[in-house]
């Protein structure tokens, strides 16, 4: 079978090639509904294919958008990921996604690959590697070196010179702990992330400042850091366990939340009774653990949007916008 050309469709359409090609870029503003409805009728009569390769050449757009996420096997990381690509196919957008593993030297590498592809803008969560001090400045002059538009999602970098679009992680942190200290706890442990990442950063300072509401003392013998990650929680988790003076924790993550949950089954006590817990982020599976978990939901949903919305203005201009996050009360956590 021949290849079903622009030249085709506008022939067939009775239309000329710019109006079919007006609107296959969603730029047909000017042209009649009925007009649109017809050639994008005829495109799926002749199965037309439009040929991605030959327009970039030509316009040097590739209606892809790079995203770069710090690891692929995170049900929060593939959660962004899949709400970016339901959002930008509806655009006429393709997604491409690689992962730094965490790793620096990766990840500066990746922002030179998704330049050599041609990416026409570029998602970017920075890892935590690339956060630390000695890579921060390293960081920041490779970002500003992009020739690409980008915008950084869910940590910030401090640099205030380019778009980030973030969850209100002070703002979870206050709902969580003041559900908890409402329920009657008051020794309140925390699983932090690494304490170079703004949003373990700014839950720790969400948590602190509800305790100081509340009239109950900072301890900082309650604060465990972790890096977001099972294992590491697991081993803090051991150390939780053995403490007769906490009841109750606040992980900054539900991948930590559910480390605890593991050690706590595997020494025959409950969670929701002999501990409660919060966690954060609202993963699929913290509806379906026993006991479902109580946690902080971030609205994935309107990050992942108001990010590409500011991708795509003409006029956006550098600065930071924060989400507002839920809480989500379900069996983990008991009243005293």
């Amino acid at each position: 079978m021949s290849h079903v050309t622009i030249k085709d469709v506008a022939k067939a359409a009775n239309v000329s090639i710019t109006t079919v090609s007006l609107v296959l870029n969603n730029k047909a503003e000017s042209i009649s509904k009925e007009t649109v409805e017809l050639v994008q009728q005829v495109c799926r009569d002749l199965n037309y294919q439009r040929n991605y390769f030959a327009s970039s050449l030509k316009s040097k757009v590739t209606n892809t958008i790079g995203l770069i996420l710090p690891h692929l096997d995170s049900g929060y990381y593939s959660h962004i990921a899949s709400c970016l690509d339901t959002i930008l196919f509806e655009k006429g957008y393709t997604l491409l996604v690689a992962s730094s593993d965490n790793d620096f030297e990766k990840e500066m590498n990746l922002f030179k690959q998704m330049e050599a592809r041609q990416v026409d803008y570029l998602v970017i969560l920075p890892s935590s590697k690339s956060l630390l001090n000695e890579n921060k400045n390293v960081l920041h002059d490779v970002l500003k070196q992009l020739s690409i538009k980008y915008v950084v999602l869910d940590r910030r970098t401090g640099f205030n010179d380019h778009i980030e679009v973030v969850n209100d992680d002070y703002c979870g942190a206050s709902l969580a702990v003041e559900h908890l200290i409402k329920c009657g706890h008051k020794r309140i442990a925390c699983i932090t992330g690494p304490n170079n990442v703004s949003s373990s950063d700014e839950r720790l300072r969400g948590y602190k400042d509800v305790l100081k509401k509340n009239g109950i003392s900072f301890d900082q013998s309650l604060i465990y850091e972790g890096d977001y990650t099972f294992n590491t929680a697991r081993e803090i988790s051991k150390k939780i366990i053995k403490r007769n003076d906490i009841d109750a924790v606040f992980a900054f993550n539900d991948m930590s939340a559910y480390a605890l949950y593991d050690i706590y089954v595997e020494n025959d006590k409950k969670i929701g009774r002999d501990i409660s817990v919060v966690g954060f982020d609202d993963n699929p599976f913290s509806s379906l653990i026993s006991p479902s978990l109580t946690t902080v939901k971030q609205d994935i949903h309107s990050i992942c949007y108001k990010a590409i919305d500011e991708l795509l203005k003409d006029n956006s201009k550098n600065k930071m916008i924060k989400i507002l996050p839920t809480l989500v009360e379900r069996k983990s956590v008991c009243v005293k």
